[in-house]
């Protein structure tokens, strides 16, 4: 019977940054079929996830998780420590476990709320990789069947005032 591997220590920030900079992650055992793990780079490090993909536990796939705290501090979102990266991949796996959801779409969703979900996305990820905050503001609040409709040819015309709009029914373009 084959060892297991060795398990790096990769629960503190001191004994990551001894480790070897490599492509391929040092893995740790969360569960059956599944591993955190954390990839060195020459710059900063990552946490990834691994799990089976078949029962027999021979096909595996994996994600990120998101940068280490290595060289900044973690902030629980896109910089995380061994820890919130556990509790982050224990979490993934629960809802991988639940299967998708019955319904991601809102029939009540505002066009803002829609580019504010966007925003926080896209300011993340580029605050992650500029190494600072970023911000951006929305650029409206009507609800989403509203800038289709009625209230849509005042704003396109104050917005692009050249555009002609012909109205249609209620007097929508």
């Amino acid at each position: 019977m084959p060892r297991p591997p060795k398990e790096e220590r990769i629960q503190d920030r001191a004994a990551r940054l001894r480790l070897e900079v490599r492509s391929n992650p040092y893995w740790r055992f969360l569960s059956e079929g599944h591993y955190i793990g954390y990839r060195r780079g020459a710059r900063k490090g990552t946490w990834v996830i691994k799990w089976a993909v078949n029962e027999e536990g021979k096909t595996y796939a994996s994600a990120g998780l998101g940068e280490a705290d290595d060289v900044r501090e973690a902030d629980g979102k896109t910089i995380l420590s061994y820890r919130q990266a556990f509790d982050k991949a224990l979490h993934w796996l629960e809802l991988q476990a639940r299967g998708p959801a019955t319904s991601a779409l809102d029939p009540n969703i505002t066009v803002r709320k829609a580019v504010d979900a966007y925003i926080e996305r896209r300011d993340s990820r580029k605050a992650a990789q500029a190494g600072r905050a970023v911000r951006s503001t929305p650029i409206t609040s009507l609800p989403f069947m509203c800038s289709m409709t009625a209230g849509s040819p005042t704003w396109r015309s104050r917005t692009y005032p050249s555009w002609t709009c012909a109205p249609g029914r209620n007097g929508s373009c």
